[in-house]
């Protein structure tokens, strides 16, 4: 079985909603800003073939992004202003950035257990600089154990850390201290390994309220033993 950092992400945050996407296959429903944020991540895989032409490409293509989203918040002009916006920060960041001798979104798949393997995609890696693209609301709430689980995956112990974005257009690298979540990983790996084999994922109702399924999840109600045993 395949184990990325979304997958351990979602368990670690409850593990209900691991077994609902994970074990039942249950689609999440996809936000404006996760839209945009995947294609922002296409935007910079292309980039390195493509250069400045890319921005062009995906503004002209922006209507085939806004059709992924299922569950929107913003109306189209404020999709597309936002798809517009994003693109002009990101073509002035880039410029900024030296992408010769180093990996942009790189596929890596690591065997990590009998029957389990680490896999994921690092999004920029020189031999001085782990780093994760974030597109996000502000520089809050971001989680080290990401890139301590991409450290191990790609076999790298420097300096690492994330270029953050924002939906407003600021911008700047945070330089991340992942001594601790690197000590804590195989923990939690192990955790996500035995609730799988044991099939065993019991519900944490503080997640409940931001959960993209709490409109389909029985794990409140009564039937929640019932419902995992079907």
């Amino acid at each position: 079985m395949d184990i990325s950092y979304s997958a351990l992400h979602t368990y670690l945050t409850c593990p209900t909603r691991f077994a609902l996407k994970y074990q039942f296959r249950i689609s999440e429903p996809q936000s404006d800003w996760v839209v945009l944020g995947q294609m922002l991540h296409n935007v910079i895989e292309t980039y390195a073939e493509l250069g400045d032409g890319v921005f062009k490409i995906f503004l002209d293509n922006a209507n085939e992004w806004r059709n992924m989203v299922s569950a929107p918040v913003l109306s189209e002009e404020q999709f597309y202003n936002q798809v517009e916006r994003s693109l002009d920060i990101l073509q002035v960041v880039l410029q900024d950035f030296d992408l010769n001798n180093i990996a942009l979104e790189k596929e890596f798949r690591l065997p990590y257990k009998q029957g389990y393997d680490l896999v994921g995609r690092v999004d920029y890696l020189s031999p001085n600089l782990l780093m994760d693209w974030k597109f996000k609301k502000d520089f809050r709430n971001l989680d080290p154990l990401q890139l301590s689980f991409y450290k191990r995956l790609a076999g790298y112990k420097g300096k690492a850390g994330w270029f953050v974005i924002t939906w407003s257009g600021d911008y700047k690298f945070i330089e991340a201290d992942t001594s601790i979540t690197d000590e804590l990983l195989d923990n939690y790996l192990e955790d996500l390994i035995v609730a799988i084999e044991r099939n065993d994922f019991p519900p944490t109702s503080n997640a409940c309220k931001w959960c993209p399924y709490k409109n389909v999840c029985k794990a409140s109600d009564l039937e929640y033993e019932e419902f995992f045993l079907e």
